[in-house]
């Protein structure tokens, strides 16, 4: 009889670690998976930001341009008002 006891009361252990082992099993799978939503977010976002800054660097050489136009230009009128 003790030995169907001690018996019991390994086989009631081993199920509750068992059972403990799927818990952190289950609880792992969703920290994997909120980390896999979350970097698939965080993707998103540096393609985002990405295109932004490609965005700006197309407007910045616009901007160079202008200016580049707007020298020329005054340096023209510069140069006419010099020859008055």
């Amino acid at each position: 009889m003790i030995l169907y006891i001690e018996s019991l009361s390994l086989w009631l252990q081993s199920k509750k670690a068992e059972d403990d082992l799927e818990d952190k099993v289950r609880d792992l799978k969703s920290k994997s998976s909120e980390q896999e939503t979350q970097l698939e977010e965080y993707k998103h976002r540096v393609t985002q930001l990405e295109r932004e800054k490609d965005q700006l660097e197309e407007d910045l050489d616009a901007a160079e341009q202008r200016c580049e136009g707007a020298k020329k230009e005054l340096e023209s009128t510069l140069s006419e008002l010099s020859d008055i």
